[in-house]
């Protein structure tokens, strides 16, 4: 009896796989050729005329803000850096590197410091925004970035680091409207005078916008509607 169901079930699978049903158990592979693949990024420069700035009162009271982001607090203060006469490289996976123009601004607090390994060693949140632009040359080529992070003072008192996360959230040409994220490091040597040298380093990955979901169906004003039964 028993082998009479083995042969059943058998004889039932073959005839659905004949007629192109697939047995419940079989996996359906996803639908990933819509999903393009990220390619690894990395991008470097040195800036030679970084500067600090900060909100601070005016001679008639009012606050003249140094900074884009912390607006109107004198505890705001910040650090500008781009690679004017200085230089940047960018590269994608493990193609030749080319070149690029780029530009940040890092806002911090001071009302957010914390002590790391001594009293003045001191550490700030800080957040920014920053540009890439003429890759490989062409002006049309840019992508744009916020990054979120920390700014600490090195043991020395003489220096400062900045280490966070970034995010891709623009670009144009070559890159329009792409995606990507990744770790960000400056190296910033000096506060005075008030050209101070940089070092930035991006690693991460790029890609293309994923395409938007189709919408769902708008249903019909004169769709009939049940009445209930009394």
């Amino acid at each position: 009896m028993l082998n009479r169901i083995k042969l059943l079930f058998l004889a039932t699978g073959l005839l659905l796989m004949v007629v192109g049903v697939k047995p419940v158990i079989a996996k359906v592979k996803a639908d990933d050729s819509s999903v393009a693949p990220s390619s690894s990024t990395l991008a470097r420069g040195t800036s030679v005329d970084g500067y600090w700035s900060d909100d601070a009162y005016s001679w008639n009271g009012w606050i003249t803000n140094g900074c884009n982001f912390c607006t109107g607090d004198p505890s705001c203060q910040c650090f500008y850096s781009d690679s004017t006469n200085g230089s940047g490289i960018f590269q994608v996976n493990i193609n030749q590197y080319t070149t690029m123009i780029w530009s940040q601004e890092l806002d911090y607090s001071t009302y957010g410091l914390t002590t790391s390994g001594s009293l003045w060693n001191a550490c700030y949140p800080a957040s920014g925004e920053g540009e890439i632009d003429d890759i490989g040359g062409s002006a049309a080529n840019t992508l744009t970035y916020a990054t979120t992070g920390q700014l600490c003072v090195t043991p020395d008192g003489q220096n400062q680091t900045y280490t966070g996360s970034y995010i891709i959230d623009g670009g144009t040409g070559l890159y329009p409207d792409y995606q990507g994220a990744g770790t960000i490091g400056d190296a910033i040597y000096g506060r005075l005078p008030s050209e101070v040298v940089s070092q930035i380093q991006f690693n991460g990955n790029i890609v293309p916008p994923a395409p938007s979901p189709s919408p769902l169906p708008t249903p019909s004003p004169w769709a009939a509607v049940a009445t209930p039964t009394p």
